[in-house]
């Protein structure tokens, strides 16, 4: 589904995806972190980036709008919520350095390395930034951090963000998520599982201070729910061998989809199948085929896991070196897999992540991103249309 795209600033497309989120009633610190996680998406060619800000179904934010009191939306130009945003922490190239605080999220310590958290409703992406720092902290103290959520029902975001932001901080980080159910196992013409997103990330050793993290993100869906509506936006059609009408039958048509497939088949079906294992009731969620009921779709789960490379360390030397020696092993083996010998569909080898990673480097350099013209069109009504609600002031 390749289509045009236009080059934009970066702190563009994030002032306006920032608005849009204050005039759904996100407060400052929850828009900042939400902004971000749209954005990685974004930049990195991921289907779950500010779409989701102007769309209805499944995991919009536009159908899930914040719970910060309407008196306290004052009326704002442009140029005030671009002050208030410059005075929140940025976690778009880097780490997050501070996170919202959460009202309504229920955390409990199981063990000195297992985290709960019911989010009772709470944005996910608030949930799982608490999730992340949860596990990170275990993983240095325990080698190993592990939280399950449950109670949430916005999207996500990306998973691979999270699995990043592990990396980052020097960690292997493992990220799955439940969701309500759009896809049909291998055999079945019936939509019974979710698209069920996993990610890991590994650091690497890094020289220049400017090494990504090694990340691998996937839907186990053969394409995302938000590719549909993204498809359909733009009017174009599927790919081959993605989705199936309502007799089963395959489609192209993103306005037929019944339900889509999972990637790989039978191998794509396990995967999806282990997500659902991990992020339903083991954390007090719910599997997406369980029913329709209103409460199904509001108790979405997810797991979260971080391993501290030295956590083996005491039966091979010491910690410290023998974190240093998986990474140094990771690296090389990363090393080596881009110089090998190129088959004949390819110029030079290439990594998972490679792409996503190369426009982020190029991103942060050069302060541009590329997007769909109709995606920066349909934002930029959607903040112009809040303003001219009585919402607010353009400049």
């Amino acid at each position: 589904m390749d289509e045009a795209q236009v080059t934009v600033a970066v702190e563009q497309v994030r002032l306006l995806a920032y608005r849009r989120l204050r005039r759904l009633r996100y407060s400052p610190r929850v828009a900042a972190l939400i902004t971000d996680i749209l954005l990685y998406a974004q930049i990195g060619g991921n289907s779950q980036g500010v779409l989701k800000l102007l769309r209805s179904g499944t995991g919009s934010l536009a159908d899930t709008p914040g719970d910060e009191a309407d008196d306290q939306q004052e009326p704002r130009t442009a140029a005030a919520y671009r002050d208030e945003l410059a005075a929140l922490p940025c976690g778009l190239f880097e780490a997050p350095r501070q996170l919202p605080q959460s009202r309504k999220a229920r955390l409990t310590e199981c063990n000195p390395w297992t985290l709960h958290i019911d989010g009772r409703g709470e944005n996910a992406m608030v949930v799982m930034g608490l999730a992340t720092a949860g596990v990170l902290s275990r993983a240095r103290a325990h080698g190993i951090g592990l939280a399950g959520t449950c109670g949430t029902y916005t999207s996500t975001g990306a998973v691979g963000y999270y699995a990043r932001w592990i990396a980052q901080c020097g960690c292997i980080g493992l990220v799955c998520s439940g969701s309500s159910p759009h896809v049909a196992p291998a055999s079945c013409a019936e939509a019974l599982l979710g698209t069920n997103p996993l990610a890991w990330a590994a650091p690497l050793a890094d020289a220049d201070g400017a090494t990504e993290p090694l990340v691998f993100d996937m839907s186990t869906s053969a394409i995302t729910y938000w590719e549909v509506g993204a498809a359909a936006a733009a009017q174009q059609p599927l790919p081959p061998g993605v989705a199936i009408d309502r007799h089963g039958r395959a489609t192209r048509d993103p306005a037929a989809v019944e339900a889509l497939l999972t990637v790989a088949g039978w191998k794509g079906t396990g995967l999806s199948l282990l997500v659902e294992v991990l992020t339903g009731p083991l954390v007090g969620a719910t599997c997406a085929s369980t029913d329709d009921s209103e409460g199904v779709q509001r108790n979405w789960g997810n797991v979260v896991v971080a391993l501290d490379p030295g956590a083996f360390g005491a039966g091979l030397g010491s910690d410290d070196d023998h974190r240093r020696q998986v990474i140094g092993g990771i690296t090389a083996l990363v090393q080596r897999i881009r110089s090998a010998r190129p088959d004949d569909q390819h110029e030079r080898p290439a990594m998972v992540g490679d792409r996503s990673a190369a426009r982020r480097r190029n991103a942060r350099r050069t302060g541009a991103m590329h997007m769909p013209p109709w995606l920066l069109h349909e934002l930029q009504q959607a903040v112009d249309r809040d303003d001219d609600g009585g919402m607010g002031e353009r400049e």
